[in-house]
């Protein structure tokens, strides 16, 4: 079938073909997503929409994690800052030789720097997202449309189903549409 925007509906392409192939039907493009639309609505029925929101709000908490992993980066780097500081005082008193101290000085060092990077990509991070209450009201309010049919396009009919076949009854010319899903 191939959509005629004429008609705003599909043309069965076989009947053009000769020997009979098939009858030279069609059918409109608002019959066809009435169809389609019914048939998603009786899939969506039994879902559990609160499951689907619990998700949501767990992925959106989940980012909100960062604050604690910012916190704990925080912990670590003022331990290392009081281990400098004994360190140092080590040094002085002589408690540490030049090697050992160059040796675990360059351990800090690098632990510090280690965790000042990952703080300040955190901080980018954290300061780019959303509230979570903004961005779950995004996201509950994306899957609300979905599931009611409010953002049905060619997109949402391409992902969904895998053929739709409109037969006819070649004595009463009554059709039927048969729509095989991918998920099915």
């Amino acid at each position: 079938m191939s959509y005629r925007k004429k008609y705003k509906g599909y043309k069965c392409t076989n009947s053009q073909q000769g020997a009979k192939r098939c009858t030279a039907h069609s059918i409109k493009e608002d019959y066809l997503k009435e169809t389609i639309i019914s048939d998603l609505k009786n899939y969506v029925s039994k879902i559990n929409k609160g499951e689907i929101y619990k998700k949501a709000k767990s992925k959106v908490t989940k980012k909100k994690n960062k604050n604690s992993e910012l916190d704990t980066i925080q912990r670590e780097l003022q331990k290392l800052d009081k281990q400098f500081e004994k360190l140092y005082l080590d040094k002085l008193e002589d408690v540490i030789n030049e090697r050992n101290f160059k040796m675990v000085l360059e351990n800090i060092q690098s632990k510090q720097a280690r965790l000042l990077r990952k703080k300040e990509e955190l901080c980018k991070a954290i300061h780019n997202e959303k509230s979570v209450d903004d961005e779950y009201k995004y996201y509950k309010d994306k899957i609300d449309r979905i599931i009611n049919f409010q953002e049905f396009d060619r997109f949402i009919v391409e992902s969904l189903i895998d053929k739709i076949v409109v037969t006819e009854d070649k004595n009463t010319r009554d059709k039927r549409v048969q729509v095989y899903y991918k998920f099915n």
